[in-house]
């Protein structure tokens, strides 16, 4: 049974000090490593124990990362409790080794690199997720202010999803649709109040859009409120529209793709 800890007076562990990444063994099962740098603002216990836990809703993996004078890395990091493809989130909890179990510090929310990220230096806000989805092509999942494109496993001709998600008719028909979900969600869903300024996608949308999104304390009604944000979203999208030449790449693309080859 996981135990459960008591937050009080924890510090927080800067996202820059948490670098995680993804490890392909070949077998399908994903696995991990983690670096954790625990020079923080406060000296921690020596004797604290670290734990690195993969999350996903309801299904949770936690793995013993050494203490905080000796990090090591757990033997095992295969996410063997998850669904094939899915990639959840994790958290990192320092916890005093004492009987009360109290966290010293933690982080949370961090999504591992790819080795495409790793090589490029540029971390994705829509990580892929290659998984079972019946006879759906794609799905948006979404986990704690975190959003993947779902892509589903079973399509491998002509072309692998993976491969496919960067053609021009998907980019044209599908990004559009995967966007206005998650600035809905972010901005009018059930957890908008805990959405900080300084989210990645917020950052992305506005720098499309060349203005921020509508502030609720500006707007009498919730509905008025909600138009503001639809008009918002439909700039956001045209602006990704155009900066994709979206309708000038998807005929391209579907004349390219008209052409017999011999």
């Amino acid at each position: 049974m996981i135990r459960r800890y008591n937050y009080t007076d924890r510090l927080r562990i800067p996202r820059e000090n948490v670098f995680l990444t993804w490890l392909d063994d070949k077998t399908g099962t994903l696995q991990f490593d983690a670096t954790i740098n625990l020079e923080l603002e406060r000296l921690l216990d020596p004797q604290g124990c670290v734990f690195v836990e993969a999350y996903s809703g309801p299904v949770v993996m936690r793995f013993p990362w050494g203490t905080v004078a000796h990090p090591q890395a757990s033997i095992a990091t295969k996410l063997t409790d998850f669904p094939p493809g899915l990639k959840p989130l994790f958290r990192v909890r320092v916890v005093d080794p004492g009987d009360e179990r109290r966290i010293l510090a933690w982080a949370d929310r961090i999504a591992p690199l790819t080795p495409d990220e790793i090589e490029s230096g540029r971390r994705s806000i829509l990580p892929v997720e290659t998984v079972d989805l019946g006879q759906r092509i794609w799905n948006l999942r979404i986990e704690s202010n975190t959003f993947f494109l779902q892509l589903n496993s079973a399509i491998r001709e002509p072309q692998d999803i993976t491969v496919i998600a960067r053609d021009a008719d998907f980019i044209g028909l599908v990004y559009p649709a995967v966007i206005r979900q998650i600035l809905a969600h972010l901005l009018c869903g059930p957890e908008s109040e805990s959405v900080e300024s300084n989210h990645e996608w917020l950052v992305f949308a506005t720098a499309l859009a060349g203005a921020p999104p509508p502030d609720i304390n500006h707007y009498q009604t919730d509905d008025e409120f909600r138009g503001k944000i639809d008009d918002w979203t439909d700039d956001v999208i045209e602006k990704f529209c155009n900066q994709q030449r979206a309708a000038e790449m998807f005929t391209k693309f579907k004349k390219e793709s008209e052409v017999p080859h011999g």
